[in-house]
């Protein structure tokens, strides 16, 4: 009397998941998302948040870290890509600025008067102050030193190289 096999309808999916409790401030409804299925790394799917659940929670009884759970309306959806419970990774947008010149964090570098960058000119090298914003995890906002386009080096070229004598 128990079913033993069931059929999902895969023509419309959503995305289940967790946000630490401490990026909840920043999430709403009706925010961009991008998310990248485990399965299919190469390919980007777009969503926006449909739902936030109301309360925080831990992750699991083993993991003490708080988060909310948020429900994602898929752009488009492929079934036969897709499967449900598959597992996915996902970047909400926050903020979309323009005219805005990032940089990758990892080439900024601290002085005693301002950060630095390496800018790749047509004779070398330059050091140029920079004048920083917003950050991210990995980009920082410049708003004064660097135009688009400009090539960083990821590099402190002020250290000596290692294993250089």
């Amino acid at each position: 009397g128990e079913p033993c096999v069931s059929v999902t309808d895969t023509a419309e999916m959503i995305a289940s998941g967790e946000v630490d409790e401490v990026e909840s401030a920043n999430v709403a409804v009706r925010q961009r998302v991008r998310l990248r299925l485990e399965a299919l790394p190469e390919q980007e799917w777009s969503g926006t948040v449909k739902s936030l659940r109301p309360n925080v929670y831990r992750q699991s009884p083993r993991n003490p870290l708080k988060v909310i759970g948020v429900e994602i309306e898929l752009g488009k959806t492929d079934p036969s890509r897709m499967r449900p419970g598959m597992m996915w990774r996902g970047r909400l947008e926050t903020a979309r600025l323009p005219n805005v010149v990032l940089a990758p964090v990892s080439a900024v570098f601290p002085r005693a008067g301002r950060p630095v960058v390496f800018r790749k000119t047509a004779t070398g090298w330059q050091k140029v102050e920079v004048n920083l914003g917003a950050r991210s995890r990995s980009e920082v906002e410049v708003k004064a030193g660097l135009t688009p386009g400009d090539r960083l080096s990821p590099r402190d070229l002020d250290e000596p190289e290692q294993g250089a004598s």
